[in-house]
């Protein structure tokens, strides 16, 4: 069977906060213009898990009125931590991360509200839908995409539910699938875009329902420290939402050496801490996800222009770890890029006018806080001290640290780290917070995680069983095995482990999150 064949104007890939406004901003600017926008998920928002914190100025740009939707809760309070093992030092916070006229935000939402715009503004949104490949002409160029075929079976043949996938024609292409997916990774290495080494972050969230006297909404608070160890570059976040609800979470940096680190159970650790365990008292979980994030910033950025498309979002790596955001800057590539294609006289062309126009202004601020993240590479005292030495100086230092590939900075085992047993109370295992995904995987279709086992380091199949925030992956007794079934499409794997190839599942497979 053959696919069917749409012809747009423009296409999106992707339909997070980059995608939808640079869908919104194109009907905006040309009603007539027709754009089209894919997701996997299954629905929009169903990859975006609650608790994030807005800058609100490039939502503003693209939707003037958009606080009349009650998506967002101000910051009413803020503090930065450094953790010890008993105690919580305050911290002052730089200017750089202060949250003054900034909202704590419930991401599904707004995904789900600016797709309810793009929706009405014309604009044809396809979720369960995965970008297979792109579609070149032949000169090179991309032309369009081709999506993944429903129910084919394990070998690869269609199964008794087959549908062909769907071949999108476009003018333009732009790619928002996200930090370290697939297609973007894929379109980054065709055309050579990497101009430099990315490097990722792992962010593990749960969501609680919190007692009255517990919750205070709009605060926000930051850790860094325990019970992390003074190699390890991370930190955790809680942003007090709405309805009583609190989303706790943790970031371990990917470019961590020892290989039994154990991410989830970091996240739960800080839960256990004397500062924050009283807040989840008479509280209950209901949600948990994971997902890794840009934390590359300048020095990793991607040529951001290719022959028939362009990155943005997350795909290019625009999250500013100064500030520890980035859904601001998503949202002003999104509509940098509608406004560019459009402004585009020869629909052929390369767009590189784009990446020159992001250089010159997203780029500008990255530039200002490129060896903040990096600076932590030499230990956390040290961290404090050069990145200290770097807001001071506004990115005027004459130097640029550099990132290693998250996949070499693994050690040989080690002393192995040990984290206390979850008591299923404050601190969880993998397999209930899994559940709580509501994650699915069609069991006949081809498996996904690509990786052969024997030629995998003693040290990478113990990473692998430790990292994985849903236990994908398991090594006892030397032997390796893989639950692709349990996958919550965090894409830690595809950073990690340099041999091993993450594709995307069915659409609609994945994590359903649902806050309720």
């Amino acid at each position: 069977m053959q696919n069917e064949h749409l012809r747009y104007d423009y296409v999106i890939v992707g339909a997070g906060p980059a995608g939808l406004s640079a869908a919104i901003r194109f009907k905006q600017i040309n009603p007539s213009a027709e754009v089209a926008i894919i997701d996997k998920a299954s629905d929009i928002g169903r990859h975006n898990l609650s608790g994030a914190i807005l800058e609100p100025h490039s939502l503003t740009a693209l939707l003037p009125d958009w606080k009349q939707a009650e998506l967002a809760t101000p910051v009413s309070k803020e503090s930065l931590l450094l953790l010890t093992k008993k105690r919580a030092i305050s911290l002052p916070i730089p200017a750089i991360m202060r949250n003054q006229n900034n909202y704590v935000i419930r991401l599904g939402d707004l995904c789900q509200h600016l797709g309810s715009i793009a929706t009405n503004l014309g604009v044809d949104i396809f979720p369960q839908t995965v970008a297979h490949q792109p579609l070149f002409d032949d000169n090179h160029r991309v032309i369009g995409i081709k999506t993944q075929a429903m129910g084919l079976q394990a070998d690869g043949t269609p199964g008794p539910q087959y549908t062909p996938g769907i071949d999108l024609y476009a003018k333009q292409t732009c790619v928002a699938d996200g930090a370290a997916s697939p297609f973007s990774r894929a379109l980054i290495q065709h055309y050579g875009l990497a101009s430099g080494t990315p490097s990722y972050g792992l962010g593990i969230k749960e969501v609680w329902e919190i007692t009255a006297e517990q919750h205070h909404i709009g605060e926000v608070i930051h850790t860094i420290g325990y019970p992390l160890d003074h190699h390890t570059y991370g930190g955790g976040f809680l942003y007090h939402l709405p309805k009583q609800q609190l989303a706790v979470g943790f970031i371990t940096g990917l470019d961590y050496q020892n290989p039994s680190t154990y991410p989830h159970m970091i996240m739960q650790t800080l839960k256990t801490h004397p500062r924050f365990s009283p807040l989840f008292s008479g509280g209950k979980r209901i949600a948990y996800g994971a997902r890794v994030i840009s934390e590359g910033g300048y020095q990793s950025l991607p040529t951001t222009d290719f022959p028939g498309g362009i990155l943005l979002g997350c795909s290019a790596g625009l999250v500013d770890a100064g500030k520890l955001k980035g859904i601001h800057h998503a949202i002003e590539s999104g509509m940098l890029a509608a406004e560019t294609c459009l402004s585009a006289t020869d629909s052929t062309s390369r767009i590189s006018s784009y990446t020159q126009k992001l250089q010159s202004t997203i780029g500008k601020s990255l530039y200002q806080v490129r060896n903040i993240r990096p600076s932590f590479n030499y230990g956390l005292l040290p961290g404090l001290l050069l990145s200290g030495i770097s807001i001071l100086c506004r990115g005027k230092e004459p130097w640029t640290f550099s990132h290693k590939p998250n996949a070499f900075t693994t050690s040989n085992p080690g002393v192995v780290i040990a984290y206390p047993k979850p008591d299923q109370q404050l601190t969880f295992d993998r397999a209930s917070s899994v559940y709580l995904t509501n994650s699915m995987h069609t069991e006949s279709q081809p498996e996904h995680i690509i990786v052969d086992s024997t030629i995998l380091s003693h040290k990478e199949k113990i990473g692998a069983s430790a990292f994985c925030p849903a236990g994908v992956y398991q090594y006892q007794n030397e032997t390796f095995t893989i639950q692709s079934g349990n996958c919550i499409h965090c894409q830690t794997c595809a950073v990690k482990i340099a041999s091993l190839h993450w594709q995307t599942p069915q659409g609609g497979d994945g994590p359903n999150y649902e806050e309720i």
